[in-house]
């Protein structure tokens, strides 16, 4: 597979999954906010992805055998006595993969605000079960959350365009 057609490949399922997140968002009926939390998080992950995977060749490389990386870190927690088990094995040492899956930092003050944020409307917290379920700041919350949202989708659509970002967009 040539180096284009992987970076196409890359590129539309990037593209792909941009549009699935925001497909959940602009829906006609209210998004439960856990829902928004969720999606909220994924596109500021995007956007970090595609920001990433733009600066250079070895970056788009690395991306591309995090996949088998993911793969490999998952059989780890195949029990051995799983009768499948060694048919999986084999199939993953002739990978010869090693390492850990990237995780990419939060580096901007609003990313690591908004990922903060979404994490404890996503998970079962006492803030997120006492205060944001019950809160009469629900809608407030949902439309700040799609707000940047569609911010970042628009940080990682020109990340994989290579058009500028517009100026009311901050990372």
């Amino acid at each position: 597979m040539s180096a284009n057609t992987k970076q196409d490949r890359i590129f539309r399922n990037l593209l792909t999954y941009i549009d699935v997140q925001l497909g959940r968002i602009l829906a006609r009926k209210p998004v439960p906010i856990d829902l928004m939390a969720l999606v909220t998080r994924n596109l500021i992950e995007v956007a970090l992805w595609c920001e990433f995977i733009t600066k250079n060749n070895e970056n788009m490389q690395r991306f591309d055998k995090d996949v088998l990386v993911d793969v490999v870190e998952m059989f780890g927690l195949v029990d051995s006595s799983d009768p499948e088990y060694s048919s999986l094995e084999r199939r993953v040492k002739q990978w010869e993969v090693s390492g850990k899956s990237m995780r990419l930092a939060k580096t901007g003050t609003h990313d690591k605000f908004w990922f903060k944020l979404c994490s404890k409307m996503v998970h079962p917290t006492a803030w997120s079960i006492n205060v944001l379920l019950s809160s009469s700041c629900t809608d407030f919350y949902r439309l700040q959350l799609g707000s940047y949202a569609l911010k970042c989708a628009i940080r990682a659509f020109c990340s994989l365009t290579a058009l500028p970002l517009p100026t009311y967009i901050t990372s």
